[in-house]
């Protein structure tokens, strides 16, 4: 009986008993649920919404350029996961980075700032009732925290720090911690399936 309450329980999660179906490296939502189309804007000045990335892997983080180690770092792991990909699958991938920091990051800044890991990397930016939309949407969070000076601009920004995984059909599929982003070929594993499934 205890047997039989496992192999429920892991069916449920996809496993199966019959070990047919690998679970995914990254936690997965199941089941899926449609994903929330966003209405920001890019880096180029262009409206950015969820959508228009329909039939392709969009894989987002929050963050802000002025971000001492979380977001270089999960820019850098993004690179890399694309290197992993085949390369006939890399252009079938969006990596999105979505500012939280609409006081200081500017079209520029985040143009540079994505740029400097991959040119084929998109930054968005948004009104801070987009962000608080967006941000609730997929479950994080975001907090402005005081520097040690009286300038306006000296703060920092504590924010949720895993990625999200959107499938290519618009819904939300795949959630990474920041650690697992380090782990750029079992991401990779996780994006190809996605692909191979649509």
């Amino acid at each position: 009986m205890i047997r039989l309450a496992l192999c429920v329980g892991f069916a449920l999660a996809l496993v199966g008993c019959g070990g047919k179906e690998k679970p995914f490296f990254g936690k997965q939502l199941w089941p899926t649920k449609s994903a929330y189309n966003f209405q920001l804007t890019d880096h180029n000045g262009q409206p950015l919404s969820l959508e228009q990335f329909q039939g392709k892997v969009v894989m987002f983080a929050f963050g802000f350029t002025n971000c001492p180690s979380y977001c270089p770092a999960t820019l850098s792991h993004f690179s890399a996961i694309r290197q992993a990909l085949p390369e006939a699958m890399r252009d079938q991938v969006q990596f999105l980075f979505i500012s939280l920091d609409p006081k200081r990051d500017t079209p520029q800044s985040l143009k540079e700032f994505v740029g400097f890991y991959d040119p084929g990397f998109l930054a968005a930016m948004g009104s801070e009732s987009d962000l608080k939309m967006a941000t609730t949407a997929f479950y994080a969070s975001y907090r402005s925290v005081k520097g040690n000076t009286d300038d306006p601009k000296d703060y920092l920004i504590d924010h949720t720090t895993q990625a999200y995984l959107i499938n290519p059909a618009g819904r939300w599929e795949l959630y990474y911690s920041f650690e697992q982003l380090s782990d750029a070929t079992a991401v990779a594993g996780d994006i190809e399936r996605v692909l191979k499934a649509r």
